[in-house]
C-alpha cells in the first residue's frame, strides 16, 4: 500500500503523468516526497487519473491503521522534544499496545527516516549564548577586520602508537597473531603537543609545547 498523500500530491502526479513525465521528474517536483516509490506514484496514477476529485480516498484494501494521525501527533512531538529518541522508546514509553515495526511504519508515512546521529562537539548552554553573543557582535566585520585576526589551535602526537581505530585483514584464529595486533604500553608511550596559527597572509610557526596550554602560556609563550 502507498504511503499517504495529499490532494495536492495526487493532483500533481496525474498532471505531470498525463503529459509524459517519468516517475523521477514527478517526484522532483512533489512537496513532501519522502517515501513517495514508483510503485506508489503508478498507484495513484491508475486511481485518480480518470476523477476530478482529488479528495476522494475510497475504501482502503486491507486492516485500518493501528495508529491514528493523532498518535502520529503524539509520536513526533515526543521525538521533536527529545522525551523519546526512537521507534523502541515510542514503543516502549507511548505504544506498548503494537510492534516496533507498526511504530516504524508510522514514522514513515509521516516523512521520517533512521539515521545514524551526527557527532557533534558538546556546547553547554552558557557558551551556546556566549557564542551567539560573539557572532551578533562581530556580524558587521569587513574582510579588512578579519585579516587581522589570527586562528590558532593545537593538536596532540602520541609517539608510541595510535589512539584510534587501526583495522587489520587477518583469518579467523588469528586475533592474537603478533602480525595483527596493535601495541600498547602499560603507562602510554608518550606524546608531543603542538600549536600552530594560521592568518591573512599565511601560516605561523609551529611551537612545541612543555605543559599544559592554557591563558598564561598565551599571554607569556
Amino acid at each position: 500500500m502507498p504511503p499517504n498523500t495529499t490532494p495536492e500530491q495526487r493532483a500533481i502526479i496525474c498532471v505531470l503523468k498525463k503529459l509524459g513525465h517519468t516517475n523521477d521528474d514527478i517526484r522532483a517536483n512533489l512537496p513532501n516526497r519522502h517515501n513517495i516509490t514508483n510503485c506508489a506514484i503508478n498507484y495513484i496514477f491508475k486511481k485518480y487519473a480518470d476523477k476530478e476529485n482529488y479528495d476522494e480516498v475510497g475504501h482502503s484494501a486491507g486492516c485500518p491503521r493501528k495508529l491514528s494521525e493523532r498518535d502520529c501527533r503524539v509520536a513526533l512531538r515526543h521525538l521533536a522534544n527529545q522525551d523519546c529518541c526512537n521507534a523502541t522508546e515510542l514503543h516502549h514509553e507511548l505504544f506498548p499496545q503494537v510492534s516496533t515495526q507498526t511504530v516504524k511504519r508510522a514514522l514513515r508515512w509521516e516523512g521520517l527516516l533512521p539515521f545514524h546521529q551526527a557527532s557533534v562537539p558538546f556546547i553547554s548552554f552558557k557558551n551556546l549564548h556566549i557564542r551567539k553573543r560573539w557572532a551578533v557582535e562581530h556580524l558587521d566585520w569587513t574582510v579588512k577586520n578579519w585579516n587581522a585576526v589570527a586562528f590558532s589551535d593545537k593538536s596532540i602526537f602520541h609517539v608510541f602508537g595510535s589512539d584510534g581505530i587501526q583495522w587489520c585483514w587477518r583469518r579467523p584464529g588469528q586475533r592474537l597473531d603478533p602480525r595483527f595486533t596493535k601495541k600498547k604500553l602499560k603507562h602510554g608511550g608518550g606524546k608531543v603537543m603542538i600549536w600552530g596559527m594560521v592568518t591573512s597572509v599565511g601560516v605561523g610557526h609551529i611551537v612545541q609545547i612543555e605543559g599544559n596550554l592554557n591563558k598564561d602560556f598565551i599571554s607569556n609563550p
